[in-house]
């Protein structure tokens, strides 16, 4: 599933629908992808996604990686 599409419209989903969602981060993937005919780096968007204040963790799920899982 790639992070900021497929990982993220269904996460947003599910909360709207009740559950309490958990992103176990790092099996994640992402590409690079271009956007405003600039390259913009898979761990970049990663990182925006699944770190820190991000787009998901502050509302939406809990993001933990394997061994913490």
């Amino acid at each position: 599933m790639m992070t900021d599409v497929c990982l993220n419209s269904t996460t947003r989903a599910a909360f709207d629908f009740g559950f309490k969602n958990t992103i176990i981060g790092d099996p994640t993937a992402k590409r690079d992808r271009i956007m405003n005919v600039q390259m913009v780096k898979a761990a970049d968007i990663q990182r925006s996604f699944l770190v820190g204040i991000s787009a998901l963790g502050n509302s939406y799920t809990a993001i933990m990686n394997t061994a913490d899982f």
